[in-house]
């Protein structure tokens, strides 16, 4: 099962990301725009889990949270991995928060790890991703107006974590919450 942990983002910012996107579009440039309703900051990409250690994940998840506290996480800027001359990821940057969301995503990565899941080599960049560029040759239509664009949403409270099961389809992605866990 293709599975991740993510913070989930108020609805109202979706739709703000959503309408940004809107203009993206219409550049014509094939990329692979992340649906409203799926726009979340991944804390750890996992991928493959085999289903019946959910249980064992989602407690070393809720003892590795402990005491980790809500936060305020606002979002600002965009970016491309690996850059924006020849992205590959496009993304919201998350501001407000930054080195918590940092903090978080370490510890749950070294949780994960004492469960055979993969560390992370790099230091955790807390992103959401917008869209997956598809074809570099296009990106010349969209670089100038997304290099000059600006996103900026309000700080709101993080007060959990959610492990997620995604499926593929040629629709896209479906995700489904598998648990929410408060963080206290």
């Amino acid at each position: 099962m293709r599975t991740f942990i993510a913070v989930d983002i108020p609805d109202d910012a979706k739709m703000a990301l959503d309408k940004l996107c809107i203009g993206f579009r219409r550049s014509g440039c094939r990329i692979s725009w992340v649906k409203a309703k799926n726009l979340h900051l991944t804390v750890k990409f996992i991928g493959d889990f085999d289903p019946e250690s959910i249980p064992e994940l989602t407690a070393a998840l809720k003892e590795t949270v402990k005491g980790h506290g809500k936060q305020l996480v606002s979002l600002q800027g965009l970016g491309g991995f690996p850059n924006t001359r020849k992205p590959r990821v496009l993304w919201v940057g998350a501001e407000q928060g930054r080195e918590w969301f940092v903090e978080l995503a370490r510890k749950i990565d070294k949780a994960c790890a004492k469960l055979g899941v993969k560390k992370e080599k790099k230091k955790p960049s807390p992103h959401l991703t917008i869209g997956r560029v598809r074809d570099l040759h296009d990106w010349h239509k969209l670089e100038e107006s997304f290099n000059t664009a600006s996103f900026e949403y309000p700080a709101f409270e993080v007060d959990s974590i959610t492990i997620y099961k995604s499926d593929l389809s040629p629709r896209g992605a479906e995700y489904s919450v598998i648990e929410k866990i408060p963080l206290d």
